[in-house]
């Protein structure tokens, strides 16, 4: 070998432990970066003309494995919806609160069982007939207050939901970007693992909020598509488009999640030119799982359900808990709602305050169903001196010889005569006036009888007085079952609770009023709490015969076991991304103590190679030497 080829040999190995030197420095230095794999400089022997020439670099090489890097991906999506699962299984819980305090819904039925046993052993007592009044006002707000947060929540799992959507589609951007960086130095002939350890980052990164499958695309770009194979990014990235709603209520109409090309999004605006023209990932609706009344509504079911091909990332969490899970407690909440309301009017229509009142003016204000409903009995309806308790009149009422409700009226106008007088009034409701305010009128409901299936088809026997809601206790002020509160003019003067029962005789016809001490309608409203009420299959609760005390435990309970449930879930999936994490880091994680047995063996060879330069470059002086 010549002297310029031990030189040219020797100076190839300098470079090439220098670079190795510049590698394995960077190694060190980024030990603890996130996403960052280690390096190594692969070389081989430069040959020229058949006789070794030295060493060259070849590349420098990331350590990954490709296998765990895909299931890492996998349980990243896995692991990103039970996160948000549990987060919001924890905010429910939070928004029930622990036993025993003011949001317990079994303790506040409860209280208000207590309250009213209370009332029935003293009837004519004042501060327990305000005790009643505010127990059951108590378990109104609270019970509204619980159906307000789930809509709270939802609003914000779907603003959640927009800001995922924001965020996926930024994550796709930045790995086009890095993909044509990627290919260009490529073409180059150049090579920057650094920018596939920054590329990889972000598709971990957008694996966490949707599952993702990845593939080559050609040379060194990356595709990306959803699990069930639509695409995200081939040579240019898609647009994912939602709009959240401004305002979630029950029957909130959510739009979809459609896929776009970038020419059909309007740049100004940035929402979709034609939102048809998208390929849809998520429907519109109103939930995942309609409940019984939008079943039995005259809306098309699919018109209704909501449908999504995203089952993994935060994403399909968010949209599970929006779409599914909150909906499904709300139900259960409206359900525990109108059981209270119906159970709780029932009894108390049937009875009277003493004093009765001088006019009733119904609750209800939509009689229409009325003429179609199966009607049968009778109720009786009294005429009472306020002052001592007397009769001035009795009559009854025939649901079946009615056509409908203008016949009511008509019945109740000939039987009050010149005393009192029946209409229908402005708001379509049913009211009943005397001429004299010194009078009071009773009700016995009697045998009377007005059943009809109801918005979620159920089965429901009303009597006469309870159908119009001549005596509700509680009356709505919303649009919902849980929006209701105690009747305003019971919340100010508490001795309009319906603490007596008015006894009727039927030949001849003859009806008295229960005294002041008389406590079977306050004993009807314990009963009514009391006494096993059907209610119908809601969110995962089956249809069953229960008291609404025990339902109302049965909704906390399920809602405490779902969030154990997502907390155990949650906590099996992140273990096994650890796992997944920690065997890639042993794969493509930076040892430091093997990085430093490197530079040893590279400082080394680079004395090596240094050395041999100085004995060439003597060699050389010698031969200098003897030419002068």
């Amino acid at each position: 070998m010549s002297l310029t080829a031990a030189l040219a040999s020797a100076v190839s190995g300098l470079n090439v432990a220098q670079r190795a030197l510049s590698v394995t420095a960077n190694n060190v230095a980024n030990a603890n970066t996130d996403g960052y794999s280690r390096k190594i400089v692969s070389q081989q022997a430069l040959v020229v003309g058949n006789r070794g020439a030295g060493v060259e670099v070849t590349e420098v090489a990331r350590l990954t494995d490709d296998f765990l890097t895909q299931e890492i991906r996998r349980q990243s999506s896995v692991s990103g919806r039970s996160e948000v699962l549990q987060r919001y299984q924890d905010l429910l819980q939070d928004a029930f609160g622990a036993p025993g305090d003011n949001n317990d819904l079994a303790l506040q039925i409860g209280n208000l069982q207590v309250a009213i046993d209370a009332l029935a052993g003293s009837p004519e007592t004042s501060a327990l007939a305000l005790q009643v009044v505010q127990a059951a006002g108590d378990l109104g707000r609270s019970l509204g207050g619980l159906a307000d947060q789930v809509q709270i929540l939802r609003g914000d799992a779907d603003q959640a939901i927009g800001r995922t959507v924001d965020e996926i589609n930024a994550d796709l951007k930045g790995i086009h970007d890095l993909n044509v960086e990627i290919e260009r130095q490529d073409n180059a002939g150049e090579v920057n693992p650094e920018l596939l350890d920054r590329r990889d980052t972000l598709v971990n990164s957008l694996a966490e909020k949707i599952d993702i499958r990845t593939a080559a695309l050609d040379g060194s770009r990356l595709a990306i598509y959803t699990a069930d194979g639509e695409t995200l990014l081939d040579r240019m990235p898609r647009v994912l488009a939602y709009e959240p709603a401004a305002q979630v209520a029950q029957d909130t109409r959510f739009g979809q999640i459609a896929i776009f090309r970038e020419n059909q999004i309007d740049p100004a605006t940035g929402a979709p030119i034609d939102p048809s023209a998208g390929v849809q990932l998520v429907s519109s609706g109103v939930r995942s799982t309609l409940n019984a009344e939008l079943l039995n509504d005259a809306v098309a079911d699919a018109s209704q359900q909501i449908t999504s091909r995203i089952s993994g990332g935060r994403l399909a969490g968010l949209l599970e808990t929006r779409d599914r899970i909150l909906p499904a407690l709300d139900d259960q909440l409206q359900e525990l709602a109108d059981g209270l309301r119906f159970a709780l009017n029932a009894a108390h229509n049937d009875g009277s305050p003493v004093p009765p009142p001088s006019a009733l003016t119904g609750t209800r204000t939509d009689l229409s169903d009325f003429a179609g409903a199966s009607r049968s009995g009778t109720a009786t309806i009294a005429v009472i001196d306020r002052a001592d308790g007397s009769t001035a009149l009795a009559f009854q009422i025939d649901l079946g010889a009615a056509a409908d409700e203008t016949g009511i009226v008509a019945q109740i106008n000939n039987g009050l005569g010149a005393l009192g007088s029946a209409a229908i009034g402005a708001d379509g409701n049913l009211e009943i006036t005397l001429a004299n305010s010194a009078q009071g009128l009773a009700i016995a409901e009697g045998d009377s009888k007005i059943s009809f299936a109801d918005a979620a088809g159920r089965d429901r026997d009303y009597g006469f007085s309870h159908y119009f809601g001549l005596n509700d206790l509680l009356v709505q002020n919303g649009g919902r079952p849980s929006d209701f509160a105690v009747r305003a003019d019971i919340q100010a003067d508490p001795s309009q609770l319906s603490t007596a029962r008015l006894d009727v005789t039927a030949s001849p016809l003859s009806a008295t009023l229960g005294g002041a001490g008389d406590n079977r309608g306050v004993q009807a409203l314990a009963d009514a709490l009391s006494t096993a009420q059907p209610v119908i299959a809601r969110g995962g609760l089956p249809a069953k015969s229960v008291t609404l005390a025990t339902y109302a435990g049965d909704v906390i309970a399920r809602s405490a076991s779902l969030a154990d449930n997502a907390k155990q879930a949650a906590s099996r999936d992140q273990a096994l991304a650890d796992s997944l994490k920690y065997r890639a880091a042993e794969v493509s994680g930076v040892n430091l103590d093997e990085e430093m047995a490197h530079l040893v063996q590279l400082q080394q060879a680079y004395g090596a190679s240094a050395r041999i330069v100085t004995v060439t470059n003597d060699l050389f002086g010698e031969l200098l030497d003897m030419v002068r």
